[in-house]
């Protein structure tokens, strides 16, 4: 399938399925047992579900499968969140992990593909080394404008002149 189908389903999903009704493990099951049955053998999809409460000033993320999330906070600590889940679409039970965390105002949210931290290049090194690299670079761009830093940090990964040979995608978003 291309991707532009599974895009427009995925789309057509999580508007239907992401709802103050459902928690966010729920809502990645629910996902998946959609895209269990449209995905062919051995298509998957990772993602990562972020769900803030500006009131509470909670974070809460629940992982498909996807590389850990970044966050920068204002006093400068950079922190990666890792959590386990499966990948959608390979299994049809499936299990997500979900974590809440406090975050304050001017803190900075990573959301990236694992495009802009693996690559076929050898120079690249592993994928934890790319994570590494990502962390130190959402670090070293926390003075910039938002839209600035992730400019900077995916130029500073992927390389100006690199020939992409996987999708890179990489959202800030500030609390």
């Amino acid at each position: 399938m291309g991707a532009a189908y599974i895009t427009a389903a995925l789309k057509a999903l999580v508007a239907q399925y992401v709802s103050p009704l459902f928690a966010p493990a729920e809502t990645m099951r629910m996902i998946n047992s959609i895209m269990h049955r449209i995905l062919r053998n051995g298509q998957h999809l990772t993602a990562c579900y972020a769900h803030l409460n500006r009131m509470l000033l909670k974070l809460t993320l629940c992982s498909a499968g996807h590389p850990p999330t970044v966050i920068a906070s204002k006093s400068g600590k950079t922190e990666l969140v890792e959590i386990s889940g499966d990948a959608l679409g390979i299994f049809d039970t499936v299990t997500f992990e979900t974590k809440e965390m406090d975050v304050a105002e001017g803190d900075r949210l990573f959301l990236y593909t694992d495009g802009l931290i693996e690559g076929k290049r050898r120079d690249r090194g592993s994928r934890r080394e790319g994570i590494e690299r990502l962390a130190a670079a959402c670090r070293d761009a926390r003075a910039m404008e938002l839209s600035e830093s992730v400019r900077h940090i995916a130029g500073k990964l992927s390389g100006e002149t690199e020939t992409l040979d996987d999708d890179i995608l990489l959202m800030a978003v500030e609390i």
